[in-house]
């Protein structure tokens, strides 16, 4: 093999694989991931480079013939590598902006995804409490918590009268601010759409308990220079007095123990150890009752 030969006719394979690759159609030169198609072929030109570099060294220990040229450094086939990667993006300007929408677009089906499959989870009788709180701080962490707000109001607007997902979107409109993501100002906005949309609900239907229940709560939530209080434990005795009216559910006893509280806080303690007395007669074995009239 000649030495004078030898390097030349590796440099033309170089710019063949090069023009070879850049001369692919986009949908040819780049894979499902973008960039990825581009990374392995300057890893395959990398790897001709570096073998070109260990036979150059074997080489090198043979005697030159006299019309031998000094071969190109290895800098310089490193700054044909990067020459020839950046006439690729030159002539594929829109390549890389496509692979980035495409991303962005799939980031965006996958979270319509989950947008709609939490949206079917909270509707879902079967989904208590603890599993809608669950279902929440996911939205949340991933930075979802306002979209899915906004696809409730959507479809709230589209069933009006489905007065249980009024009450769900009343929920959500207080998840903002137990998440700590609002507070203040911000906090009241919140709080006043969710009390609205409880009050819309109530509007046709007054005896819908989960509707009187989470108003009541988030009343009660508010700070005491508001003067909300009065009206949350308003709402408790309506319902505690809609519940006596039917058949006891183990739901109800929420009623007794946050009323009690509620008592406790304005200063009726005998109000308070009343109402907790006749809720431990329906639920003897409740702890918090227990607890609270200081019978453990």
């Amino acid at each position: 093999m000649k030495l004078d030969s030898l390097l030349p006719a590796a440099l033309v394979a170089i710019l063949c694989s090069l023009a070879v690759y850049v001369a692919l159609p986009a949908s040819e030169a780049t894979d499902s991931s973008g960039d990825g198609a581009l990374a392995s072929a300057i890893a395959d030109l990398r790897e001709e480079v570096a073998s070109l570099r260990r036979e150059n060294e074997s080489l090198r220990s043979e005697p030159a013939p006299a019309s031998y040229q000094a071969p190109a450094r290895a800098e310089d086939l490193d700054d044909l590598v990067a020459r020839e990667v950046a006439r690729y993006f030159a002539e594929n300007s829109g390549l890389a902006a496509a692979t980035e929408e495409e991303s962005a677009a799939a980031a965006a089906l996958t979270d319509e995804q989950l947008l709609e499959e939490s949206l079917r989870a909270l509707m879902d009788p079967a989904t208590d409490w603890d599993a809608g709180e669950a279902i929440w701080k996911d939205l949340y962490e991933a930075g979802l918590m306002e979209d899915a707000i906004a696809l409730l109001e959507a479809e709230v607007e589209r069933n009006p009268g489905d007065m249980d997902l009024r009450v769900e979107l009343g929920n959500a409109y207080l998840k903002p601010i137990l998440f700590g993501e609002a507070a203040g100002m911000d906090a009241g906005v919140w709080a006043t759409k969710a009390d609205a949309a409880y009050d819309a609900v109530l509007a046709i239907d007054d005896h819908h308990w989960e509707a009187r229940f989470s108003k009541a709560v988030s009343l009660s939530f508010w700070p005491p220079i508001m003067g909300k209080q009065p009206a949350a434990i308003s709402n408790f005795e309506v319902l505690l007095a809609q519940q006596s009216e039917g058949p006891s559910q183990p739901h109800h006893i929420e009623t007794y123990v946050l009323l009690g509280n509620l008592y406790q806080q304005s200063n009726q303690p005998e109000k308070a150890t009343a109402l907790w007395q006749q809720g431990l007669a329906q639920f003897p074995n409740d702890p918090r009752l227990i607890e609270s009239l200081g019978l453990q």
